[in-house]
């Protein structure tokens, strides 16, 4: 609101202080007040989206860059009894691009980390409560004497609101193989969407990649 009223109030300023090219210095300043415009907009948008969220632990003791190798606990915490769940496989694939684009070298026979999975769907709910004004109506009393010259005293109601959703979770883990030690965790979570429900191995591939950002080891340039 600063931003636009400043952009505003430099419009008749700059026309004045140059009579001889009002033209011009009116193109600028509506191309600003455009540029400034769709920053606004996409600002509220950014703020309107609910992004996942994304938490992260880790051993401060560990020291990752003595590690080369990797490999998954067999078996993950989303298979079920005697298969890999298709849950399993997207995260398997989304987890070791990103451990190879770190520098680590996939090997099932003697990793040195190994890297295992859990899924959990809860039931979440969400209040939210609003004051608004209250009807006119609700003014009214036994009392008559005040007639038309003045209004009452504004009067409020609350409206509580309840939701109900559901929250899936992606965990993480890390473990020092060596030491059958948990070393570093994150836990992705959002709320569910039909566009969540509808491409799953997305969702699955982009709650990796979050989590992934945050890993210790930074991933190579260009990738």
């Amino acid at each position: 609101q600063r931003a636009g009223a400043a952009v505003a109030a430099a419009l008749p300023e700059a026309i004045e202080s140059d009579p001889h090219n009002r033209g011009v210095n009116i193109m600028k300043i509506l191309q600003n007040w455009k540029a400034l415009a769709l920053l606004l907009a996409f600002g509220t948008l950014a703020g309107c989206a609910t992004a996942p969220s994304v938490s992260v632990r880790q051993d401060s003791a560990t020291d990752f860059s003595r590690f080369q190798t990797f490999g998954f606990l067999e078996p993950l915490g989303t298979d079920r009894e005697g298969y890999q769940t298709i849950v399993s496989q997207t995260l398997r694939q989304a987890a070791l691009r990103e451990m190879q684009v770190r520098g680590f070298r996939y090997d099932p026979q003697a990793p040195q980390l190994l890297i295992n999975f859990g899924a959990d769907l809860n039931d979440r709910m969400r209040v939210n409560t609003a004051t608004r004004p209250a009807s006119a109506g609700m003014h009214r009393s036994a009392f008559n004497h005040r007639g038309s010259f003045y209004s009452p005293w504004p009067m409020y109601t609350q409206t509580t609101t309840v939701t109900q959703y559901q929250e899936g979770a992606i965990r993480i883990d890390v473990v020092d193989a060596g030491r059958r030690q948990l070393v570093w965790e994150s836990v992705v979570s959002a709320r569910m969407t039909n566009d969540l429900r509808n491409d799953v191995p997305a969702a699955l591939n982009e709650a990796v990649n979050l989590a992934f950002a945050r890993f210790p080891v930074a991933g190579s340039a260009g990738n």
